[in-house]
């Protein structure tokens, strides 16, 4: 599976980029699998960064999970 962040260049550092980019990759996996079918580390794949990187950011997957939620609602 190809990601739109899957390019040879690393992400640049953009706190705003870097959390927008996380919430997106989240919000489709999250749809796809639910919040039991997918892994930090999948969805910081899909964002380009690391798994350490999403805790950074939001601390856990459920706190990102509801902050996706929230975002969506």
């Amino acid at each position: 599976m190809r990601h739109a962040t899957a390019s040879a260049e690393p992400r640049k550092r953009n706190a705003a980029a870097t959390r927008a980019a996380i919430l997106a990759s989240a919000r489709t996996l999250f749809a796809r699998h639910g919040l039991d079918g997918v892994g930090v580390r999948e969805i910081a794949a899909g964002a380009g960064v690391t798994a350490m990187m999403v805790g950074r950011y939001f601390g856990s997957k459920d706190q990102l999970f509801a902050e996706v939620v929230t975002d969506t609602m």
